[in-house]
């Protein structure tokens, strides 16, 4: 499923390589945003506010073409895993 999405949000003109990069992408945001759920229990984590962000709870083109960042999770996380 991943993998179908990152084609079909594929922009314009994006070549086979930019393609799997996304693809490798989207899995790995994919477990880091279950991770979180793993690590953080019943905290509800997910924030529809930033398209940009891990929380966000659907996937969507950010999820497999441009930066991402924390938001909601991020000092939870960092308290109970601490900084690296």
């Amino acid at each position: 499923a991943l993998a179908s999405n990152a084609v079909a949000f594929a922009p314009a003109g994006a070549d086979r390589d930019a393609i799997i990069q996304a693809i490798g992408r989207g899995i790995g945001r994919t477990a880091a945003h279950e991770l979180a759920h793993q690590v953080l229990g019943a905290m509800d984590i997910h924030s529809t506010r930033d398209r940009r962000s891990y929380e966000y709870p659907d996937v969507r083109p950010e999820h497999f073409y441009g930066p991402l960042h924390w938001t909601v999770a991020e000092a939870p996380m960092h308290a109970r895993l601490g900084r690296c």
